[in-house]
């Protein structure tokens, strides 16, 4: 399990780790009684008792990584885990959100759209990613640069299948810009593609 939940952040590695000098809960959301609010991206999503969503100090355990009893800021959002995790209980389905300060890589981007930079980023690290997942014993990996539905937009990301000891696996991940800050919302399913369906559980916070 540790390895299908770790896949999930090898994007996030290859792009590039940050730090936020701003209000945490405005920039990685917050959590209250299964909904999942982030103003600065401007979405909210329910996880029902079907789901379970992951504390920062369990997403830090399952992807090896030593976190701190009081974390910082800067630790939450370093690029090393997702700011924010939900499961299924059966462990079929799972949900993260990571975040990058492009104001730190020196490319920040002003409007919502990602720019042509980023863009061509994206469609460079798909080869590393597939070396990646193949590493790690995933088995006909293909990794496809597409435009994913999210909220109801059409946002750059990357479809990603393979298998794992001949189970199939489906990620879907939409990368996001609001202001200066990038935002990656990754589906991942096993044996049945519903990633469209994760992400059409976000809304925007004013519908």
């Amino acid at each position: 399990m540790r390895k299908f939940r770790a896949v999930l952040i090898v994007l996030a590695l290859l792009l590039c780790q940050s730090a936020f000098a701003a209000d945490e809960s405005y920039i990685i959301g917050r959590v209250r009684n299964g909904m999942y609010t982030n103003q600065s991206l401007g979405v909210r999503a329910y996880f029902g008792e079907n789901w379970k969503i992951l504390s920062r100090r369990e997403i830090a355990r399952l992807n090896g990584v030593v976190m701190s009893a009081s974390p910082t800021l800067a630790e939450l959002t370093n690029g090393k885990v997702p700011s924010f995790c939900a499961v299924t209980a059966d462990n079929t389905a799972i949900v993260t959100i990571e975040i990058t300060n492009l104001g730190v890589m020196g490319s920040a981007v002003v409007s919502e759209s990602v720019n042509e930079e980023l863009d061509a980023l994206i469609r460079q690290i798909s080869g590393k990613l597939s070396q990646a997942y193949s590493e790690m014993g995933y088995t006909d990996v293909k990794i496809d640069r597409a435009n994913v539905t999210f909220t109801g937009r059409k946002y750059p990301g990357i479809i990603v299948t393979a298998k794992a000891k001949g189970v199939p696996l489906y990620q879907k991940q939409a990368v996001c810009i609001k202001g200066e800050y990038c935002y990656q919302v990754t589906a991942t399913s096993t044996r049945l593609d519903i990633t469209d369906k994760l992400l059409g559980m976000f809304r925007r916070t004013g519908s």
